[in-house]
């Protein structure tokens, strides 16, 4: 098999230099005196693949039909990006007809994060029916070698490759660009945008499970976590590429009980999904931004869809929006900020890089939250 390493760049993917190759990886912390670098990290992401092809193949067959293994001769491992926890990869079989292609996650000090964001995507995906999240496919450890270097190891989470979603990024609070390799940034156009933050509202609220208050918690769109897709169309699909946390993460609200305590749930859900949602970074690296109120009104909306969906499926568990909206309309900018103070609380001390801009928002937040709440009228569209 031919294997090629490459890293992906804006306007395409390049095959990775030799002395790019000698670097060592970003996230890693010399557990057990042992370092990495690019090399070792693509040569144990290659010797993962080609050791597991059979069972990929096997996996990737329930959708795609007719691929054989003697089919693929080449395999590219095309490195998307290095983040503070994981790498973020895609393994490509090219072959005849078709082309296979996987997302690998791999990670030395955190793995314990990487099996946790992929038992939660087998949860939410396979069991809960969530498709808005990449197919989990497989996890596994592959070490370097055989020899002393045995203890060197990473682990390996394949998922789905969420082809034909890129990720994107705010350049300033109400304009926004996406970044398609071969194609360089790609302006959003307002409407897009508009309908990109209904969407990502919407899916994060219909992770919410009546039965325990577990919802979909500590996204960010800083990392790019959510994708889009941009046909001519103004639909702008997204997808959540990650879920890092699963649960009910509020500390001074009960797992589940009575309506009310149902409606403190949603309360401290929504607040934080309408603060997280409006936070980036200008084209991902600058400084940190705040999305507009405009778009602040597209997530609500989309929040409140989400929930009216919930509804429609599980009946008298949770309250309608009908019932939410009346409830935090009646609700002060004061009252917010109370609340949030106890959400950005919970941000800091889990030490969140944006908590502190969060916490100097929190005043423009619940006033401009307060007149897009006030302003609205049911039913949501």
């Amino acid at each position: 098999m031919i294997v090629r390493y490459l890293f992906s760049m804006p306007d395409g993917n390049k095959i990775a230099a030799g002395d790019i190759l000698d670097k060592p990886l970003h996230s890693q912390d010399g557990e057990n005196g042992c370092l990495l670098r690019f090399r070792d990290y693509f040569s144990m992401v290659s010797k993962f693949f080609q050791s597991r092809k059979k069972v990929l193949l096997s996996l990737s067959n329930e959708t795609s039909v007719g691929i054989g293994q003697d089919e693929f001769k080449h395999l590219d491992i095309i490195s998307e990006r290095t983040g503070n926890f994981y790498q973020i990869a895609r393994c490509v079989f090219r072959g005849g007809r078709d082309n296979l292609e996987f997302c690998a996650s791999t990670s030395r000090r955190r793995k314990r994060l990487l099996l946790q964001d992929f038992s939660n995507l087998c949860r939410l995906y396979r069991d809960h029916g969530l498709t808005f999240l990449p197919k989990p496919y497989l996890t596994g450890t592959i070490a370097r070698d055989n020899g002393e270097n045995a203890r060197c190891k990473i682990g390996i989470a394949v998922n789905e490759w969420l082809d034909g979603y890129w990720e994107w990024h705010l350049t300033d609070d109400s304009h926004a660009e996406a970044w398609i390799p071969g194609q360089g940034r790609i302006p959003i156009n307002r409407g897009q945008l508009s309908v990109l933050f209904y969407n990502m509202a919407r899916n994060i609220a219909l992770s919410f499970n009546p039965g325990n208050c577990s919802h979909i918690w500590l996204w960010s769109n800083c990392a790019g976590d959510f994708v889009l897709s941009l046909p001519e169309k103004v639909d702008a699909p997204v997808k959540l590429t990650t879920v890092r946390y699963y649960g009910n993460p509020w500390p001074l609200l009960p797992a589940s009980g009575n309506r009310q305590a149902m409606l403190a749930a949603l309360l401290y859900f929504f607040l934080d999904v309408c603060m997280v949602i409006r936070i980036d970074r200008i084209s991902g690296t600058g400084r940190y931004l705040f999305a507009c109120q405009d778009l602040l009104a597209c997530a609500v909306k989309g929040f409140l869809s989400g929930i009216n969906k919930i509804l429609d499926d599980r009946g008298s568990e949770i309250p309608g929006p009908r019932e939410f909206l009346l409830f935090i309309q009646e609700m002060q900018p004061d009252e917010f900020r109370v609340v949030y103070d106890h959400i950005i609380s919970v941000h800091i001390d889990l030490l969140r890089d944006d908590a502190p801009f969060m916490k100097g928002h929190v005043k423009q937040q619940a006033r401009e939250l307060s007149q897009v709440i006030g302003d609205l009228h049911l039913p949501i569209t």
